[in-house]
């Protein structure tokens, strides 16, 4: 069932690149890191249709369940391989963050899995490899390929998106300590076989990322693909295999009306607490906290829902941002934006040039609207307090941005920044402004900044006539002269 890609001696990953590419620098924690990510790719790959719905679940493993778990994924075949790289870490460091697999089915401790389910989503649609995708419709996103084999590659579509830069799923892995992340997902559009023309509407697979490294065997790059070899690339397990691997997985097999994924992260370590100090209410608290800080915006829309579900909790913890009192102020604002009909808020709308770009187009004018809600009973939390909420079409929070507090008289606030389709405007230049916003940001997407990689590629996005700003100064595009 696993199929691992042959090294050579050329050269070799020491370390796997990716684990340091999604970093915040001290913005974010792991854990919201990884929440982000997982609902940013979620409504990205929503069906256009309603409510994306995202489920995460813990559950664990142990005695025969974790074994008959494990035999079914033929964990066997890459002991050999983990120990290799363990070793070669230990050797290095000193530790290794990979498990000790060889022991791993006679260790008492259990198996802790992240099971995190979408629904309202297309699940993952497309082809199966790259010379496939390249005979496919160019309008048609290759979300499996995106996901689940390519580094670097993001294979959303059009629209508005979150992601750009197709490195954030890495954080999957990251969390896994046994670098391994299985895949089963229901399509809302069948993929379709070229050789035989035959049509599935299921599709398992899984991934294995270790570093490069070598075993009796041979030299092995670190990935590994869990499906069928079909003698030049391992294809997806479809339909009745592909229910049969949720039923190893213990997942619930997806009816036709209920397209999405489900990611199963094996071995999960929760990124913000000491192993020793793992509990299932701190994990999925902490889930549900990051998700209400960052996709209030899509939650107060309608357009997500997000639960949590500890392996011994009787139902599940919904994020529900208007019952958290620091966030109170910014929903207030974000309301009378969204209304049109501001109480006591603070309403500016400021145009933004656009660049030429890096296509052929034309400068554009866009807008960004600004709403400053100051609290009614002249307190807010810290942590909150003089922070701009920074929101784009694509639902979530980019960040908090810390303004000094001049023009309010010394007051405390909150602020919301709306910008490109955040302001539910179809006009070309709002487009335009959306799409320069999400360049403008890192790979965490946690801020706007003229430093990002991607705004380099865009001729006029950064000044070049002036010093790069620090990452902790504010971007250029104007909203924090209006607080």
């Amino acid at each position: 069932m696993w199929h691992f890609l042959l090294g050579d001696l050329d050269s070799r990953n020491v370390s796997d690149p990716v684990e340091h590419t999604v970093q915040s620098h001290g913005r974010l924690t792991e854990r919201e890191i990884l929440v982000r990510e997982v609902l940013q790719n979620a409504l990205d790959n929503g069906t256009g249709q309603g409510l994306v719905t995202v489920r995460f679940r813990l559950s664990y493993l142990d005695g025969s369940d974790k074994a008959s778990f494990l035999d079914g994924l033929g964990f066997s075949q890459i002991t050999a391989h983990t120990k290799a790289v363990r070793d070669y870490e230990v050797q290095t460091y000193g530790n290794s963050l990979v498990r000790d697999s060889q022991g791993f089915m006679c260790d008492d401790q259990p198996l802790k899995l992240l099971v995190i389910e979408d629904f309202g989503t297309r699940g993952l649609i497309g082809p199966e490899h790259e010379r496939e995708s390249q005979l496919a419709d160019g309008d048609e996103p290759c979300c499996f390929i995106g996901l689940c084999r390519n580094i670097g590659d993001s294979q959303k579509g059009r629209g508005t998106l979150g992601g750009t830069y197709g490195f954030g799923k890495t954080v999957l892995w990251k969390h896994s300590r046994l670098k391994l992340v299985m895949f089963y997902s229901r399509l809302v559009t069948p993929y379709v076989v070229p050789e035989d023309n035959v049509m599935h509407d299921r599709r398992a697979f899984g991934q294995l990322r270790l570093r490069s490294h070598s075993t009796p065997d041979g030299l092995f790059r670190g990935e590994a693909y869990f499906g069928n070899w079909s003698g030049e690339v391992t294809r997806s397990l479809y339909d009745n295999e592909a229910d049969r691997v949720a039923g190893l997985l213990g997942v619930e097999l997806r009816s036709a009306n209920s397209t999405g994924t489900t990611i199963v992260v094996v071995d999960f370590d929760d990124p913000d607490v000491a192993d020793d100090e793992e509990t299932e209410v701190d994990t999925t608290a902490g889930i549900v906290r990051a998700a209400e800080t960052y996709f209030w915006p899509a939650i107060e829309d309608g357009r997500l829902r997000v639960l949590a579900d500890g392996a011994s909790r009787v139902g599940s913890v919904e994020a529900s941002p208007a019952a958290r009192p620091d966030l109170g102020c910014h929903l207030r604002a974000f309301r009378s934006l969204r209304s049109g009909a501001p109480r006591e808020t603070l309403v500016r709308q400021f145009e933004v040039e656009v660049p030429r770009g890096p296509g052929t187009e034309d400068r554009a004018s866009g807008i960004l609207q600004v709403g400053i809600e100051v609290p009614e009973n002249g307190d807010m939390p810290a942590g909150m307090r003089n922070r701009a909420a920074l929101v784009r079409g694509a639902g979530m929070v980019v960040g908090y941005w810390a303004v000094p507090r001049r023009g309010l008289s010394g007051k405390d606030f909150a602020a919301v920044v709306l910008g490109g389709q955040a302001l539910r405007s179809n006009a070309g230049a709002q487009h335009r402004l959306e799409k320069l916003l999400a360049w403008a940001e890192p790979v965490t997407h946690d801020s706007w900044t003229e430093n990002s990689d991607m705004l380099r590629r865009w001729w006029g996005g950064a000044s070049r006539d002036s010093p790069r700003k620090g990452r902790d100064q504010a971007p250029r595009v104007g909203y924090h002269h209006a607080i």
